[in-house]
């Protein structure tokens, strides 16, 4: 329950400072600058159900990890393609078109995905980029396009969304991943930076279990559909995924108020804690935050 409150706490002091006064009228005006632009069609969209573990220390009587859900698109077009979160597209619409209107209160029905970064694919050309935020700094982390060292699990069978499919494992990125993928869609691709097998990945998920994609929609959309690129990532800050796991770890919530030059006066404002008792939430604000990122 206290964790459950303090997500909630810093996602509604979050929304709220950046829809009040000056940067409401920058999301306005970034709505009719039309900030996005588009580089390649889609020709193909899978969305994946996504399950991770953002604390591995939070976990439920018995011992099983308490899992944050997401649903995610995989956009690829002719050359370019792009994962995001679904959920998170969907959010940003809505609370842009509220602030449109001139509206700026959060909506507390909306469900909030759990991915909160975009991967690139050949966008530039022979590169992976993955757009991360923190607070209201976009950091971009690129990198050369390489594919996983696969070995093919023979006699391995499994039915995902109807096809049939065939297991690879692989050591990639600090994880050994398991992926089931389908020589029926043969497209070299999977969720995240997981591609390379001669077919598409309907699942797959590390050995810890903290990560887990699993297929559940395809569509071909012969290029009715847009892959767009934000114009701010032009201006996110380059470093690398151990750089930002670095300040992602050492960061809290009030140093990250306190870098974008804004103060909150919390005026000894107290949540409860499962023990019955309260604690100050400029405690836990100032208290760093777990972090578990995909790429080790």
């Amino acid at each position: 329950m206290k964790r459950k409150l303090l997500i909630f706490a810093l996602t509604l002091l979050a929304l709220t400072v950046q829809t009040q006064g000056v940067e409401a009228q920058n999301a306005r005006k970034a709505k009719h600058a039309k900030p996005e632009v588009v580089i390649d069609k889609v020709n193909y969209r899978i969305t994946y159900s996504v399950k991770s573990v953002k604390d591995e220390n939070y976990r439920d009587s018995a011992g099983n990890y308490r899992y944050e859900d997401d649903v995610m698109r995989l956009d690829i077009g002719n050359k370019v393609s792009r994962f995001y979160s679904y959920l998170i597209q969907q959010n940003d619409s809505v609370i842009a078109a509220k602030l449109d209107k001139g509206n700026y209160f959060p909506i507390p029905s909306m469900k909030y995905g759990s991915m909160a970064w975009v991967l690139y694919k050949n966008y530039p050309e022979g590169k992976t980029v993955v757009f991360e935020s923190m607070f209201r700094d976009v950091y971009r982390m690129e990198e050369t396009t390489r594919q996983p060292g696969w070995n093919i699990v023979a006699d391995s069978s499994a039915t995902i969304m109807g096809y049939s499919c065939q297991m690879a494992r692989a050591n990639f990125k600090g994880r050994t991943w398991t992926a089931w993928y389908t020589e029926d869609i043969p497209l070299d691709f999977g969720p995240w930076k997981l591609c390379g097998l001669p077919g598409l990945i309907l699942r797959a998920y590390d050995d810890s279990r903290q990560y887990i994609f699993e297929g559940v929609g395809l569509q071909q959309l012969d290029g009715s559909a847009d892959i767009t690129y934000r114009k701010e990532y032009d201006k996110a800050e380059t470093i690398s995924a151990q750089e930002f796991t670095e300040l992602k770890r050492k960061t809290s919530p009030i140093d990250q108020l306190t870098a974008a030059g804004i103060k909150i006066s919390f005026d000894d404002v107290a949540i409860p804690t499962d023990d019955g008792g309260t604690e100050r939430m400029e405690d836990a604000f100032r208290r760093r935050q777990p972090y578990n990122p995909i790429e080790r």
